[in-house]
């Protein structure tokens, strides 16, 4: 037991001895579960005890000096229940017969509550208003957590006893739930957010209160059942309670504020005082453990919040129900519209244990995607029946294989099997990426959460109906829907992760698994080693896509020997799309598709002997050729002699055409002005610019042109810099695709930049590229880091490589990775200046809070840079980029 031997007994009444006590109280339980650290959550129930009878012997007395005994004090809510935290509001109701003659008593007893350091959170009424006020239902919800304190003790009974009367049983259990429906809406519908609220979230202590306050009104004009459930789970929610509780008193002590959102800064800060992995040398260990831990409770609750509010619902609300039996084992209930699966016997999944997977494939079968409460908690009372030899036994294996073969609400059957330990029981490698998370911007979910979301995903391509899918995903879902083995599919969903956490490449030890899994279930070697295949490059695509020159042959041909046939590379598309949804749907935008699109497309074509290095040249220039009509062949010819094969092997064909036309219109006039000129960016990035620039060339056109586009709003995600020779000029041709940061979106939700709309605001950029180019210094922005980023590490890494691409022959690939922050690209810029490098290209990719950019780089005149170059160039962006 914690004594309260280390704190003063309360003071006789005085404001500021109540005020210093109350900061004692507060000092002294904060320091005894800070040294208790993970420790504490076994004693938090008296520290939270502690507080609130120290609040009741407080309010008793100030009521006694201020407030007359025809009045009554209760608390309600959570003060009520007794969850009083160090900056909680303190919920109170003040009833009386004639509250009017003491109003000016009740306002002085309000303020002395103020002067004392106390929130509070008070009702007042008559007992003639009372009822009114309970028509409200969270004023209802919180009476029923009511205490009586002190006063007329008349009344003690009176806020339950209107109560009961004026609400039934079915009323307020669908105001609850239409309540936690629309919380969890507004809490992103998911317990795996990267900064969860812990009272409000989905999985979190509200979910905990609903369960409580169901059952407390049921009570209020019930005798109490026995309870299976209840009685079955009780553990398990009492210490995801004691977890949120301990967490909450932390972040309320950390922001001496009432704060209820873990935020990646509150993250690290909570797992040291909790003592986590206090001595790991990584920097986002720690927090990744305490959130791996807040995950597993928040799974838990919503899971079990759900079980006790579909099982109260069919015990307690009397709805009508039909039943269907579907075997000698289950059938099938109907309650209201709501569709369940139910087990004959309570004892099926101990005496028959495959059961436990036969269930989930008749859901399937039979197109049911719930499972009645009751037979969830026998089904989580049989798991531990799935061991070793469970696993080998044939008929398991069979079924196992079954039910990733049957889609049909497959998700929904897998976040079942997982959240009752099925799933986690049978493939014990998947336990252990169960609430397993990444302390970082990018990776939105556990990888857990991020795997079932990957399987739904995939329906969502085959779903024909859904127009808003069919949009979205459009060639993708094409592809899948012509797919044969979609269970193979499915299979590499599970496994592709499947290895995180563990020491080594994850897709390669990944793929190990996978194999070794398809071999124990009876399939094929091809289908075992083509699954195999896929979870070992699941990254692959994206990597090329984003990372590479996808309008090089060099580039596409080394990608489609990889993939080999049309067949593997729809699997890997489909595979590729879906895991990068799954990983974080704001990251999906229609610049990644159209990279992705654009490397099947042309992956396809290779695959398909479309494609190779002089025809795609030779190709190109017909195809631009035949588009501008109205210039003779002789003109193109002479202007395109001195462009290089470079030009035609990076750039695309309406690009080609685009940028030949503004060329020749204003050939004439480049010695005294440069040529730039913006369009919407083809493909699918309906929301990037084009910008294409023709200038006479000269030294830190790369460094001038991204600081003016910085300090304009205008993002970079590609750049092609190329070199031309132009009625008599040395001219560099270059491209960039930008992103407008203060664009607005249209009611279909594109953005609509003023560079593309707006003449003034084109000039305006025309203006400053001119400047620039004219030799008008432009300072790099220094506007501040962006709050939430300041909160992560990522150390700066920057590797060097030569060209290997037939496009950039004799230049050097740079890869840098670091923190994200304003102006990157600009003070990268910058460093390049310093250093007489000169930029090719640049592909610019931000993934969450870290910037993962690669440039093609040489020397001032195009040459492979020294050794001791590439050293000082090295040193100079680990200066400047930390």
């Amino acid at each position: 037991m914690i004594s309260s031997h280390f704190l003063p007994s309360l003071p006789p009444f005085s404001t500021a001895d109540y005020k210093n006590h109350l900061h004692t109280l507060n000092e002294s339980i904060d320091h005894q579960i800070t040294l208790l650290g993970l420790q504490a959550v076994e004693n938090i129930d008296q520290f939270i005890q502690l507080r609130t009878q120290t609040m009741d012997d407080m309010l008793a007395q100030v009521f006694a000096q201020v407030l007359s005994d025809e009045l009554a004090l209760f608390a309600i809510g959570g003060y009520g229940r007794g969850e009083l935290f160090p900056y909680s509001d303190v919920d109170m109701l003040i009833l009386g017969k004639d509250i009017q003659k003491h109003q000016a008593a009740i306002e002085r007893f309000v303020a002395t509550l103020w002067d004392i350091g106390i929130t509070p959170a008070i009702s007042v009424h008559s007992t003639d208003t009372l009822a009114d006020g309970m028509n409200e239902p969270s004023f209802a919800t919180a009476v029923l957590d009511t205490r009586f304190i002190v006063g007329n003790t008349s009344l003690a009974d009176t806020p339950t006893n209107t109560l009961s009367k004026l609400w039934t049983i079915q009323q307020f259990y669908h105001a609850k739930i239409h309540e936690a429906k629309a919380r969890h809406l507004s809490h992103y519908g998911t317990e795996y957010h990267l900064e969860p609220n812990i009272k409000n979230g989905v999985g979190g202590l509200r979910d905990l209160h609903i369960i409580h306050w169901l059952n407390r009104f049921y009570a209020l004009c019930h005798k109490p059942r026995p309870n299976l459930n209840i009685t079955h789970h009780a553990l398990t929610l009492d210490n995801a309670r004691r977890f949120f509780w301990v967490v909450r008193h932390h972040l309320h002590a950390l922001s001496a504020r009432p704060n209820e959102v873990i935020h990646f800064d509150k993250q690290p800060k909570i797992a040291m005082r909790l003592g986590i992995l206090k001595d790991n040398p990584s920097p986002n260990a720690h927090a990744e453990a305490l959130m791996r831990q807040y995950y597993h409770h928040a799974m838990t609750t919503a899971s079990l919040s759900e079980l006790m509010c579909d099982d109260f619902a069919e015990k307690y609300l009397g709805l009508p129900c039909k039943t269907l039996v579907l075997d000698d084992d289950f059938y099938q209930l109907t309650v209201k519209d709501d569709v369940q699966i139910a087990i004959q016997d309570g004892d099926l999944f101990i005496k028959k244990p495959s059961a436990m997977l036969r269930i989930f494939l008749a859901m399937g079968q039979f197109g049911i995607k719930k499972i009645q409460a009751n037979t969830l908690t026998h089904l989580s009372l049989a798991v531990h029946l799935i061991d070793d030899d469970y696993r080998a036994n044939p008929t398991h294996k069979a079924l196992f294989l079954a039910n990733l073969q049957e889609n049909n609400y497959l998700f929904h059957r897998l976040r079942l099997m997982k959240r009752f330990g099925v799933l986690g029981a049978y493939l014990p490698a998947f336990r252990d990426i169960m609430g397993l998370s990444q302390y970082d911007l990018f990776h939105c979910y556990t990888v857990d959460a991020h795997t079932l979301y990957l399987v739904r995903i995939l329906h969502r391509f085959g779903d024909l109906d859904n127009d808003e899918y069919q949009q979205k995903f459009g060639l993708v879902s094409q592809i899948y829907q012509h797919i044969h083995r979609k269970d193979i599919l499915n299979i590499c969903a599970i496994f592709h992760d499947i290895a995180k956490g563990r020491d080594g490449d994850h897709s390669q030890l990944g793929a190990v698994d996978v194999y070794e899994f398809c071999m124990s279930h009876g399939m094929s070697q091809d289908d075992s080693e083509f699954a195999s295949w896929l979870v070992r490059h699941h990254l692959t695509m994206s990597l090329t896509a984003q990372k590479k020159d996808i309008y090089d042959p060099d580039v596409i041909g080394h990608f489609a020997r990889l993939v080999g046939s049309i067949t593997r590379l729809n699997h890997l598309y489909v595979l590729t799309v879906a895991d990068m949804n799954a990983t974080n749907s704001q990251l999906w935008n229609t610049w990644r598709a159209s990279l992705l699109k654009q490397l099947y497309l042309s992956t396809h074509k290779a695959l398909m002997g479309e494609m190779g290095d002089p025809q795609t040249i030779i190709h190109r220039r017909k195809v631009n050729t035949q588009a501008i009509t109205q210039t003779p062949k002789t003109v193109l010819d002479e202007l395109w002699q001195g462009f290089g094969d470079e030009y035609f092997l990076t750039q695309k064909s309406t690009d080609i055409a685009w940028q030949t036309t503004e060329i020749l219109r204003h050939a004439h006039t480049l010695s005294t002005a440069p040529i730039i000129s913006l369009k919407p960016h083809s493909d699918l990035a309906l929301d990037a610019i084009l910008l294409f620039i023709c200038v006479p060339d000269q030294d830190d056109l790369f460094a001038t042109i991204v600081c003016v586009l910085d300090k304009l709003g205008l993002s970079v995600l590609d750049a092609n810099i190329l070199t031309a020779h132009i009625a008599g000029f040395e001219c560099a041709l270059d491209s960039y695709i930008v992103i407008d940061r203060f664009a607005k979106r249209d009611d279909k939700g594109a953005l609509m930049s003023d560079f593309l709309s707006d003449r003034c605001r084109q000039d305006e950029l025309k203006l400053a590229l001119c400047q620039a180019f004219d030799g008008h210094d432009c300072q790099v922005s220094t506007s501040l880091e962006n709050h939430t980023l300041r909160h992560f590490t990522v150390p700066t890494k920057i590797d060097i490589s030569p060209a290997k691409s037939h496009a950039h022959i004799g230049h050097h690939v740079l890869n840098l990775v670091a923190k994200d922050r304003p102006a990157l690209l600009a003070k990268v810029g910058q460093v390049f200046r310093q250093h007489d490098i000169k930029v090719h290209k640049a592909r610019i990719t931000t993934m969450g809070e870290r910037a993962e950019d690669v440039f093609y780089i040489s020397d001032e005149h195009g040459k492979t840079l020294s050794d001791d170059r590439l050293d000082e160039l090295k040193m100079g962006l680990v200066a400047v980029l930390g």
